[in-house]
């Protein structure tokens, strides 16, 4: 068994008897296309967990507490793991009322998770933190590459806020222009505006935050970062904004490849994960 592949448990505490949310690693990298390693992200992701706070000073609460289970039973490979196999463990959650956080792999796992919630909830909305638009129709011979992971959930009928972008082609640039899709970019952040985007969304939401949303300063650990990203506090209020204003129903936190002697990065991953479930506990309506 690689170090990929190995089960943590989130926060490294039991999973309690009772849970809302688990906590599902999905080691899939399979068109990556800078620097590899993001089969390796959810555990490195999971084992820096261990040493974050549970204490949320801003709140006055321990999230954790409310009800997080690590899926430790399932025992996905990065070499055999599969879009359909992704797909099916969401569903086995879904079906049992437990809603699903993500930690990848490459950012297409996102699909078979969007999938999986189409069959459960009728009405949501997608809000992708990311650099990239990931709206290429196909990269390097395939419409399933990472790259092209939010035109899938677009052709899935599932509306896309992307938050934080600041890397894209001109036929991505023209699928939004045409289809008079929102958008905030980077170097447009405005909570104002963002507040006035979330209210033209379903009710319910599925948070996808790519790595490489961050600012390589706060978030080197990544396979392609992006300069001018978002800096921690700024993502925090954002989140808080998206928690405050809608229901989130499901989460995925992807890209995170760790690099020796970069490990902050992926301890700030690590954190904002965390405060990613805490947001969808604490706000549950």
């Amino acid at each position: 068994m690689t170090t990929a592949d190995r089960r943590i448990p989130f926060l490294d505490i039991p999973r309690p008897k009772k849970f809302a949310w688990v906590v599902l690693p999905v080691p899939y990298e399979k068109t990556t296309t800078y620097r590899k390693g993001t089969a390796r992200g959810p555990a490195a992701v999971l084992a820096a967990t261990a040493q974050v706070e549970f204490y949320d000073h801003r709140t006055g609460t321990e999230p954790c507490r409310l009800g997080v289970g690590t899926d430790l039973e399932w025992k996905p490979s990065s070499r055999t793991l599969t879009l359909d196999r992704i797909q099916r463990r969401v569903e086995h959650w879904l079906r049992r009322g437990v809603r699903t956080a993500m930690i990848g792999g490459e950012h297409t796992v996102t699909l078979p998770a969007v999938r999986a919630y189409k069959k459960h909830f009728k009405d949501f909305a997608v809000i992708q933190w990311d650099a990239h638009a990931d709206l290429r129709d196909a990269y390097e011979g395939t419409p399933f590459n990472h790259a092209c992971v939010m035109r899938r959930v677009w052709d899935e009928g599932i509306p896309v806020l992307p938050l934080a972008i600041r890397a894209l082609s001109s036929e991505e640039a023209l699928f939004l222009r045409k289809g008079r899709r929102p958008v905030m970019f980077a170097d447009r952040l405005d909570l104002k505006r963002f507040s006035a985007m979330l209210d033209r969304l379903p009710g319910r939401v599925y948070l996808t935050v790519d790595a490489d949303a961050f600012d390589p300063a706060v978030v080197p650990t990544t396979g392609t970062p992006e300069p001018g990203g978002l800096d921690y506090w700024t993502a925090n209020a954002f989140l808080d904004l998206i928690a405050r204003k809608k229901t989130i129903i499901g989460m995925d936190l992807v890209e995170a490849m760790p690099v020796k002697g970069q490990e902050h990065g992926i301890f700030a991953l690590a954190r904002f994960f965390y405060r990613m479930a805490g947001a969808a506990l604490l706000h549950e309506k």
